[in-house]
C-alpha cells in the first residue's frame, strides 16, 4: 500500500497534488481507474464535493459521471453506484486548445453527448477566465 498521506499538500505545497496512474509527458493529461486513488483524490478536493458525490452515487441505480473545474484541468468523473470501479479524468486547458479537447472527447466516444455538453459549457466558462489564476492543481504520477 502506497503511503499517500505522504504527499504534500496546501500548505506544505504551493500546489494541491492529485494523483494518477498515467499522465502525459507534459502532464496535459492523467487518468487513474484506482479506487484507492480516486478517493485521495476526492479527498483533496474537499469535504464538501466528497458528500455532494456521496449522495449523488447513493441515489442513483448505475453510479455517477460528472465532470467539473479542478484548477486549470477539466476533471471527468465516472464513478459505480457501489464504488467498486472508476475513472478519473484529467484534462489541462493550458495545453489544449479547447477546440482540439472536446474534438478529441467527441471522437473517442467516452462520453455521453450530456457529458460532452457539460464539459463544452466548463471549457467555455474557464475560457473567460485567467488560467493562471486557476492554476493550483498538478498532477502526480504514482
Amino acid at each position: 500500500m502506497k503511503k499517500l498521506f505522504l504527499i504534500d499538500q496546501p500548505p506544505n505545497s504551493e500546489y494541491y497534488n492529485l494523483i494518477v496512474q498515467d499522465a502525459s509527458d507534459n502532464k496535459m493529461y492523467g487518468i487513474t481507474q484506482d479506487i484507492a486513488h480516486i478517493d485521495y483524490n476526492r479527498e483533496v478536493i474537499g469535504e464538501w464535493f466528497d458528500l455532494d458525490l456521496a449522495i449523488k452515487q447513493l441515489t442513483s441505480i448505475n453510479g455517477v459521471t460528472t465532470a467539473f473545474q479542478c484548477g486549470t484541468y477539466i476533471c471527468a468523473l465516472q464513478l459505480k453506484h457501489d464504488n467498486s470501479q472508476g475513472t478519473m479524468s484529467f484534462y489541462d486547458l493550458e495545453s489544449f486548445n479547447n477546440l482540439e479537447l472536446l474534438e478529441t472527447l467527441k471522437s473517442n466516444n467516452i462520453y455521453s453527448d450530456a457529458m460532452l455538453n457539460l464539459i463544452q459549457s466548463l471549457v467555455e466558462y474557464m475560457s473567460k477566465s485567467d488560467l493562471d489564476d486557476l492554476d493550483s492543481v498538478r498532477l502526480v504520477l504514482i
